[in-house]
């Protein structure tokens, strides 16, 4: 029991290491992407060529790319979530019978139904915001370069990170629910 602990805890820390570390990588991604994309469409400009296709490419990569990692962390998050709950469900064990007098003073978590699964003041669910946010970045500027006008821009921005918001949190209600019946 206690290896399986220790092994449960060192997976649940991966898991949370795995999500900041797809984090950095998407945020330097990003803004690779973003200027590699802006830097050909005003070369594009200077020189008289039109390079707005190589620009929206890169764009759309970027953005199935950055789907796809938010898919990754929010699904991770799920893994976390499962890992954590088993944790506080041993350590519940553990601790109900105050083994040598200890009555842990300080409450360490011992609910099997925590944490949630959608918790928006985790910083998980925090990086989800933020990759969101640059998912919808890289959509407005992928507007700006086929010349889209700014309305539409700010439309098309606010509706994918909506969207990916919902989702995300969607399915991170649904799996409290699925544990909870």
């Amino acid at each position: 029991m206690e290896n399986d602990f220790n092994q449960s805890y060192l997976q649940m820390r991966h898991y949370d290491t795995q999500i900041y570390n797809a984090f950095r990588f998407l945020f330097t991604l990003y803004v690779g992407l973003i200027g590699a994309s802006l830097s050909l469409f005003q070369i594009g400009i200077q020189k008289g060529i039109n390079l707005v296709m190589p620009g929206v490419a890169i764009l759309v990569v970027g953005l199935v790319i950055g789907i796809f990692m938010l898919a990754i962390i929010v699904r991770t998050r799920a893994y976390f979530v499962h890992i954590a709950r088993y944790i506080n469900e041993q350590r519940h064990l553990y601790l109900r019978n105050q083994p040598m007098g200890f009555n842990n003073k300080s409450r360490m978590y011992t609910d099997s139904m925590k944490p949630l699964y959608f918790d928006w003041r985790s910083s998980q669910f925090g990086y989800i915001i933020i990759i969101s946010l640059l998912n919808s970045v890289l959509v407005g500027v992928l507007f700006y370069i086929i010349a889209v006008g700014l309305g539409y821009i700010v439309v098309a921005t606010s509706i994918v990170l909506v969207v990916e918001i919902l989702v995300a949190r969607g399915y991170l209600i649904s799996k409290d629910k699925q544990y909870r019946d």
